[in-house]
């Protein structure tokens, strides 16, 4: 929390100081004389001065300012009721309206272009972030997981079982489960066309997404499919390693403190091993079932049933 509210503190700080230096440059360029530019609010930390400009940066990273000429004296003025201010020459009134307006609206236009060249910058740099694949599980048929409900999820409805592969929604391509939650995540109550395949075949049907009331997405009743992991294996296990290694093809070392990749179901059980490791004979699953307890990590999240947001290692990078 504090890291947030630091690096926060810093994103304001950037954003201020680039919209004050907006006000600055344009007032110098039409010369109106700038009397202060600041960072921060509160106490001086450390200034100069320099062009008959004070530079400073104080003690409170909350904003920032560019105060101008004139500007104290306008103010005064209208609290005071006024019927006029003193002219003095650089101020900000001593300028015609339309340099005024140029120099009001310096700031947010700096603002503007500050994020069109970040925009720019990024997507030129590329970027990388975690998906999941477009293969998907239906959540009813994992009520131990995910719940149980009483009506038939959108997903089901349209025919969708798991282990189908989504590949088009509302008419647009989904390669990746992140595909799917952008196009779903404004589109409950309306019904459009889905394809996927199922079974090896193609099948086109149409799906009406639910409102998550929570997050105000559309869901459908699915979460994306992940693979579970055999995270470890005893270390009194060191025989039977060698015997997994010769099946397996895996080095020893890796089998005796490495986590390993299997092909199975997304929920597995832990006594259910030949589904785990399906090139394992039945004679080493049994032993392994009798003699040994498997710690199996399905990485299937709770929370992954509205259509998680949760990250496995497959990677999308922007184009550069």
């Amino acid at each position: 929390m504090l890291l947030i509210i630091v690096f926060g503190l810093l994103g304001l700080g950037i954003v201020v100081f680039v919209h004050e230096l907006g006000h600055f440059l344009i007032a110098k360029a039409v010369h109106i004389e700038v009397e202060a530019f600041a960072i921060g609010m509160g106490p001086k930390l450390a200034g100069v001065v320099h062009g008959g400009t004070e530079y400073r940066i104080n003690a409170l990273p909350i904003g920032g300012y560019c105060r101008m000429k004139g500007e104290h004296e306008f103010k005064q003025a209208i609290d005071q009721r006024l019927p006029s201010f003193p002219y003095s020459e650089g101020s900000l009134f001593s300028v015609s309206p339309f340099k005024r307006i140029l120099t009001y609206l310096a700031g947010p236009a700096f603002n503007v272009l500050f994020a069109i060249v970040l925009f720019a910058l990024v997507w030129s740099i590329g970027y990388e972030y975690q998906t999941f694949s477009n293969k998907i599980i239906i959540g009813s048929d994992y009520p131990s997981v995910y719940g149980v409900s009483e009506q038939i999820s959108p997903a089901e409805a349209a025919g969708l079982s798991t282990g189908d592969q989504i590949i088009s929604i509302d008419e647009r391509p989904v390669a990746h489960f992140s595909d799917l939650q952008e196009i779903l995540i404004g589109r409950s109550g309306d019904t459009i066309p889905i394809e996927f395949i199922h079974e090896g075949r193609t099948v086109r049907s149409e799906i009406s997404p639910e409102l998550n009331k929570k997050t105000g997405a559309g869901v459908i009743g699915i979460a994306a499919w992940i693979d579970p992991v055999i995270d470890t294996i005893p270390d009194d296990s060191l025989l039977l390693s060698s015997e997994l290694a010769r099946e397996t093809g895996s080095s020893r070392s890796m089998i005796d403190r490495s986590p390993m990749r299997s092909i199975c179901s997304p929920i597995c059980r832990a006594t259910a091993v030949t589904a785990a490791i399906p090139s394992l004979s039945n004679a080493t699953a049994a032993a392994l079932r009798s003699r040994y307890r498997w710690s199996i990590r399905a990485r299937a999240s709770r929370s992954s049933m509205q259509d998680s947001h949760h990250s496995r290692s497959e990677h999308r990078t922007t184009p550069r």
